[in-house]
């Protein structure tokens, strides 16, 4: 079982248009990224949502520490690169998330989100304590 990137999206990029964004500095910038990912198969449909924070080191220097100078930062769900350059950042994400192949969709899931936090990662189904009509 394979996963497919069907769509990026940023409420901090116009009509998601990643190809046209340009950040004010290319080399010193910041924004979450949605990824709408599905399963690769036809007997199987639907999708769900995957997120990362894309930014520049100097981003960090210079924005994070700036408002939080005494904070660590953790690389997860992070994705780290020294410029803006759409065409190289969706090349990488695909060749990453769309090589992936597993024997389930939760495993699919799970190895996905080592790279960008999955939607349901932590979810535990509500165990009701009242007791359901066919309960003797």
């Amino acid at each position: 079982m394979k996963a497919k990137i069907l769509k990026f999206y940023s409420s901090e990029v116009d009509d998601g248009d990643f190809e046209h964004f340009l950040p004010e500095d290319p080399t010193c910038f910041g924004f979450n990224l949605d990824l709408t990912i599905t399963i690769d198969n036809e007997q199987e449909d639907g999708s769900e949502l995957f997120r990362l924070f894309v930014c520049s080191p100097s981003w960090i220097e210079n924005v994070y520490w700036k408002h939080r100078p005494d904070d660590f930062v953790v690389g997860r769900h992070y994705l780290f690169v020294p410029e803006y350059d759409w065409p190289k950042i969706k090349s990488y994400l695909h060749e990453i998330i769309e090589g992936v192949e597993e024997v389930s969709w939760e495993k699919l899931a799970q190895t996905i989100g080592r790279v960008a936090q999955w939607e349901y990662e932590g979810y535990k189904e509500y165990a009701s304590s009242r007791p359901s009509d066919n309960d003797p």
